[in-house]
């Protein structure tokens, strides 16, 4: 942690993998997404899903656009840190519903579940707090893996959820967890 801001924490990396992904958000917050390695250099410093990247040594990277942040990890010769800002808000057991029409989200499956990859901005996603890297848990307050065959199957969620719009409700989904 860096002294005097506990919300902030500074991690060494060395050039091998560094057992994480991070999407840019519609805010342009460069937002750890998934922890990709259990074992590996993020997983073993606590970084977190959700979690902001801020400096990459002493290089501010808000400014950066998505591709200009990898370019620049890539560039890396020498081990080097990273700054991030801890997710303060709890992330879990979301509940939002959504009116008929576009949601505004971009999800990915894979690993048995699915994650919110891009929101567009102003978006009912968006607008309603849904945040990069969530995780899509259920709908209606089901598991996604009561309701689909794969519940990694971004297909069929899409199909599922096209159906019940036909029903002409609001449509709920539950992210990170369906709460008790």
């Amino acid at each position: 942690m860096v002294a005097g801001d506990t919300s902030t924490y500074k991690v060494n990396f060395k050039l091998a993998p560094l057992g994480l992904r991070i999407l840019t958000g519609p805010d342009g917050n460069h937002v750890v997404s998934e922890i990709t390695d259990e074992k590996g250099q993020a997983a073993s410093n606590d970084v977190r899903t959700h979690d902001v990247g801020g400096l990459v040594d002493t290089d501010a990277v808000d400014s950066m656009s998505h591709d200009e942040l990898i370019q620049h990890l890539f560039s890396k010769t020498v081990d080097f840190s990273m700054t991030f800002r801890r997710a303060t808000e709890s992330r879990e057991n979301l509940v939002v519903t959504f009116d008929k029409g576009a949601m505004g989200l971009m999800t990915e499956g894979k690993n048995g579940e699915i994650r919110v990859r891009n929101l567009i901005i102003g978006g009912q996603a968006h607008s309603k707090g849904v945040a990069i890297g969530d995780i899509v848990s259920g709908v209606g307050g089901k598991a996604l893996y009561e309701l689909l065959q794969e519940p990694d199957n971004t297909e069929e969620l899409t199909n599922l959820l096209k159906e019940r719009m036909k029903q002409d409700n609001p449509i709920v989904l539950n992210f990170n967890g369906l709460g008790k």
